[in-house]
């Protein structure tokens, strides 16, 4: 008997088709109060985790969940899933944590007009009460007065866990990032690891002044060869453009399926160094299944079912093996009414990376 084409198949009305983008392009849902929180990079796929959760089993059956946070920034997702799964934290949330960042930096003397609830208001979010079972944390951030930070919450709300200051990328070595000292600012969300050397200052298009100061890098199948960390149940990535390097330094551990659930920030010009359709050409031949989050769901999206994010304004995606990718087939967006007629759309080979 016929039957039709899954979502992430050729043919299914999510498989590249203009339904499918118009999904991907709707804007978030604002947080009153938070008028930057509208903005296209805020959009959440909806509760994938929460649905996740109640999909699967393998993060119920892990004591500890173990999470990577790449790019921990401020750190509120290390709360939120704290508020989620680990046990004695029932408590612990954005606002919580935003309370006790802001008495730490009036402690340190620090600048704190840098938009301390972040761009799409974490602090205002409070996560479902889940579970309460272990949670173990590995933190990665390049900034140090957030690696300062991040170190005195986890004692302050006894995070199980570590805060590692290195950029993860494809190798390790010795990388660079650039911060902007007019605006040294706590917590500047747009430091990223550049090839210049350590010491030298730059400026950019408008003029300002850049310096670049030199920060361990990592790989993260080094990192979890030297921890001895042989699974992760989620990991959440936000390196200002390095995701795709930071996917072939675990090259490894996806191959062996020992990652189960990767997120990673998508900007409009794509991840440095790499061509995203064939990323996610790679990450489906490792039997990755990978989706943008949408407003209130999950869109597919890989080499076969391709959509242009590149005039969406940024996003993120999610991407799941084994019994993960299962839960989050699940989580796909509902095609109705005249959507169905809606013609796929046409898509090119991709060429060259620009420079």
């Amino acid at each position: 008997m016929l039957t039709s084409p899954a979502p992430w198949q050729p043919g299914h009305d999510l498989c590249g088709t203009e339904t499918a983008r118009r999904l991907m392009a709707a804007p978030p849902v604002a947080v009153r109060g938070f008028p930057l929180s509208k903005a296209p990079i805020c959009r959440t796929g909806g509760p994938w985790l929460e649905r996740l959760w109640n999909a699967t089993t393998f993060l119920q059956t892990a004591d500890p969940i173990v999470f990577f946070n790449v790019g921990a920034n401020k750190g509120y997702n290390i709360a939120a899933m704290l508020r989620m799964f680990a046990r004695s934290h029932s408590g612990t949330n954005g606002s919580a944590w935003r309370t006790e960042m802001e008495g730490y930096l009036q402690q340190t003397h620090q600048n704190h007009n840098a938009r301390p609830c972040g761009v799409c208001a974490p602090c205002a979010r409070v996560e479902p009460r889940l579970a309460s079972m272990g949670v173990l944390v590995h933190a990665f951030e390049v900034l140090p007065e957030l690696r300062d930070w991040l170190r005195w919450a986890f004692d302050r709300f006894a995070v199980r866990g570590s805060v590692v200051h290195a950029a993860a990328t494809n190798v390790s070595g010795v990388a660079t990032h650039i911060l902007v000292p007019s605006l040294r600012i706590f917590g500047w969300e747009s430091s990223g690891v550049v090839g210049a050397r350590g010491g030298a200052s730059k400026r950019d298009h408008a003029g300002r002044r850049f310096d670049v100061m030199q920060v361990e890098s990592i790989a993260l199948d080094d990192y979890c060869r030297q921890q001895r960390v042989s699974r992760v149940h989620y990991a959440s990535i936000d390196v200002e453009r390095q995701e795709g390097n930071v996917l072939h330094g675990w090259r490894h551990s996806l191959r062996r399926r020992a990652v189960d659930v990767v997120e990673l920030e998508l900007s409009p010009g794509g991840w440095e160094g790499v061509d995203v359709r064939e990323t996610l050409r790679w990450l489906g031949g490792l039997d990755y299944g990978c989706f943008w989050q949408a407003t209130h769901c999950l869109v597919p999206l890989s080499a076969e079912c391709y959509v242009d994010y590149t005039t969406l304004a940024g996003g993120n995606i999610v991407c799941g093996v084994g019994e993960a990718l299962e839960g989050l087939r699940r989580g796909t967006c509902e095609v109705t009414g005249r959507m169905k007629n809606e013609p796929r759309r046409q898509h090119h080979a991709p060429g060259l990376r620009r420079h």
